[in-house]
């Protein structure tokens, strides 16, 4: 689940989360030196922000993918009973 979490749901949000506190961040302070530039949250930059999104993701899969060390090489035997004692799980002789 926390697998999932860091590949997916993580990056495809991280980019809207960041330009929702920057946009949190310039309302407050316009708030504070009485500006009026206050960025509308439905005027921003969303389908930059979906794209970044989806490229994280991607570029996320693809470090998974290729620094998954879990499962080593090759086939498994599962842990067996031998004579009465359980042997654990080892790799498959060649």
């Amino acid at each position: 689940m926390l697998r999932a979490l860091l590949q997916l749901a993580l990056p495809l949000v991280l980019p809207t989360a960041f330009y929702l506190l920057w946009v949190a961040f310039v309302r407050r302070r316009a708030r504070i030196t009485g500006s009026s530039d206050i960025p509308l949250i439905s005027e921003g930059p969303w389908v930059w922000l979906i794209s970044s999104g989806l490229i994280l993701v991607i570029v996320g899969l693809i470090a998974f993918a290729l620094m998954d060390t879990s499962f080593p090489a090759g086939e498994m035997l599962p842990p067996r009973f031998e004579d009465g004692v359980l042997l654990p799980a080892e790799p498959a002789p060649r």
